[in-house]
């Protein structure tokens, strides 16, 4: 997100959050297993979890109304002995 130093506009917000909705739902529909992988925790749950973290600060958001797999997935992470 690069706003050229300025504080975004709602509208730039609220383009940047549409815009991130279909990646959240893949990200849901992927979700068959604890892991993004399978079974067990991988790099690729760790970076996703990483980054998925700074959305939600950044925008406040709270998964679980819409993207319930993708709370839970959220929290199996954080909570996992790896990342904490």
């Amino acid at each position: 997100l690069d706003f050229a130093g300025a504080k975004p506009t709602y509208q730039q917000w609220t383009q940047v959050l549409n815009d991130l909705k279909p990646k959240l739902t893949q990200l849901e529909n992927e979700i068959h297993h604890e892991f993004m992988g399978g079974h067990h925790l991988t790099i690729g749950d760790i970076s996703i979890f990483f980054e998925l973290g700074l959305f939600l600060i950044l925008f406040k958001y709270d998964l679980q109304e819409h993207y319930p797999k993708l709370h839970k997935w959220f929290d199996r992470v954080s909570t996992h002995e790896v990342v904490v």
